[in-house]
């Protein structure tokens, strides 16, 4: 599920909700493929032991009907049950399944808040981090560019996040980029509905009453970030049409190493022949991690490496649903 989507789901209807706007629930069907991409020898170790699915990606399909919801990706789906107030895992493959009721899922919930808790108290508490010391820049842009794709019309905003260290540039301090480039089509109303369907079933097992005080203190700490305030001013200000559902979403990671880091890691490379067969490997494999190192393009930032890439593709949307897409076979057990 792609960051907006999320951002859909867990705030417009949040408001809704204590007001009783939510609209009932009709059916829907949204077909997702999903691919993720690692950079340098990451990568190639996981294309190579990943399976098709590393290489091409995998499709899912989240089916609405009435009170329930079938997620399903290869071999294994999950079927939320507002009605019953029951969470089934089920493995296609083997034929079984498992069950959890709401009230289970919220005793686990608890007793992760509070282990969480025990932790933090037992470590002592960490002090925060020095805001300051750290700048961000968001910069948001419609390119003008349009493409069809699954069918849809769609326009192309990009949004950039640049962190670096406070009084210097990305070039000169090193730091991150995150680049979300969102191709927008029609609003879909079948994304809207499953939206308000995990609302229902977040409301239904109290998420937001137990994680309600780390929510609040969350959005208290964003707000009073000087930096993360000046941003979202300035992205405000490019007023950018943000209207329509995202039909394909890549989002890039990279980080981006100072000079200093940079000679560090040169040096690195010039250490001395190996005179063993162990340090042969170990030189081969640390040589293979440093192609990651390289521009992610002719001319680009030096030493900036791409981490991981993610691109989420809706294949289809309807409101056509059967029975059986929701429900789980009857010759499926449920294994103990």
């Amino acid at each position: 599920m792609n960051p907006r989507r999320w951002f859909s789901i867990l705030l417009v209807p949040l408001v809704l909700l204590p007001l009783g706007l939510v609209p009932a629930l009709a059916d829907a069907r949204v077909e997702q493929h999903a691919k993720v991409e690692f950079g340098g020898f990451l990568g190639s170790m996981f294309r190579t032991f990943g399976g098709k699915a590393a290489r091409e990606g995998i499709t899912s399909v989240d089916a609405l009907k009435g009170e329930r919801l079938m997620s399903k990706t290869m071999d294994t789906g999950e079927l939320i049950d507002l009605a019953a107030e029951k969470v089934f895992t089920i493995h296609f493959d083997k034929k079984k399944y498992t069950v959890k009721t709401f009230a289970q899922i919220r005793e686990e919930m608890k007793q992760a808040l509070e282990d969480a808790k025990k932790q933090q108290a037992e470590q002592g508490q960490a002090p925060p981090p020095d805001q300051a010391e750290y700048e961000w820049t968001v910069d948001m842009k419609e390119t003008g560019k349009t493409e069809k794709i699954s069918g849809w019309d769609t326009r192309q905003v990009v949004m950039t996040v640049t962190g670096y260290p406070k009084g210097k540039s990305l070039e000169t301090g090193g730091g991150i980029v995150v680049t979300l480039d969102s191709w927008l089509g029609p609003e879909l109303k079948e994304l809207e509905e499953q939206a308000a369907f995990h609302m229902r079933y977040f409301k239904a097992i109290g998420l937001f009453e137990t994680f309600g005080a780390e929510m609040q203190q969350l959005a208290a700490l964003l707000a009073t970030n000087p930096q993360f305030a000046e941003a979202m001013k300035k992205l405000q200000e490019k007023q950018v049409d943000m209207s329509g559902s995202p039909i394909r979403t890549t989002m890039v990671f990279e980080s981006v190493a100072s000079p200093e880091q940079q000679k560090q890691q040169a040096a690195e490379e010039k250490e001395s022949t190996p005179t063993s067969v162990g340090g042969l490997l170990g030189g081969i494999g640390k040589k293979m991690m440093k192609k990651k190192e390289a521009p992610a393009e002719e001319g680009g930032t030096p030493g900036r490496t791409k981490m991981f890439t993610s691109t989420s593709t809706i294949v289809s949307a309807g409101s056509s649903v059967s029975d059986a897409e929701v429900t789980i076979p009857p010759d499926f057990k449920e294994k103990s």
